[in-house]
């Protein structure tokens, strides 16, 4: 997720991997509100067969205080869940989705000088972003959430307090057989992935209590701590 110390997602600025998978414009979006999710998916299956995962398809259970983050005209693009709301992946005003591509297997396609397309292995579409993964092989992506308003909630651990569990769906089959087949049968929901909250506390207690110098000094030592204090 984004640098605690620059709260969520600047949206003034580029991270390097932002940058490296083709720019999601947030200008469109008011300070920081923009959560980063970045996690491994691995195709742990024990059937051989391949897996397809559309990281665009997760989506955050939230508190539902989110509703008054978004603006009005997108209101709709959340859905009541009992006592939660659904939040989908960020998708700005030109229809780019907020789904970032780290790596196959531990390998950027950039880094090997290779052109973005099907000659990648495991790389089944670009835009939207889609992984189709053998048994083993796996993927490593930032997702991109509007959780924070920028205002009240502006930090990370104030947007994780928000968040409640994590949906990340699949798809058993090849890419080109699940988008003619979205039936219920080949769609696999496993179970949401459950923030720790107390963990979330506990990490973060140091940032809130004793700033922003101190917390990057207990995790990375003087050095970063004073080129934080000199920006």
């Amino acid at each position: 997720m984004s640098d605690p110390m620059q709260a969520l997602v600047d949206t003034s600025k580029w991270t390097d991997e932002l940058r490296r998978s083709g720019p999601v414009d947030l200008s469109e979006v008011k300070g920081h509100a923009i959560l980063m999710v970045k996690f491994i998916f691995q195709n742990k299956r024990t059937d051989a067969k391949r897996v397809t995962f559309k990281p665009s398809d997760c989506s955050i259970v939230a508190d539902p205080v989110v509703e008054t983050h978004f603006p009005r005209k997108e209101l709709s693009l959340l859905k009541k869940e009992d006592e939660d709301v659904i939040v989908p992946v960020f998708c700005n005003s030109r229809g780019r989705l907020g789904c970032v591509l780290v790596d196959i297997n531990g390998h950027h396609p950039n880094d090997t000088k290779k052109k973005l397309g099907k000659s990648i292995a495991g790389l089944a579409s670009i835009n939207p972003l889609v992984l189709s993964l053998d048994p083993g092989h796996f993927t490593t992506v930032t997702v991109l959430f509007r959780i924070g308003d920028g205002d009240n909630v502006n930090t990370t651990p104030d947007a994780l307090g928000l968040c409640r569990r994590l949906r990340v769906p699949f798809y058993v089959g090849v890419y080109d057989s699940c988008e003619k087949d979205r039936s219920r049968s080949n769609h696999i929901h496993p179970p949401d992935l459950v923030w720790d909250q107390a963990a979330i506390t506990s990490h973060y207690e140091d940032l809130k209590t004793e700033g922003r110098i101190a917390f990057a000094r207990n995790r990375w030592g003087e050095d970063r701590a004073r080129q934080i204090q000199e920006n």
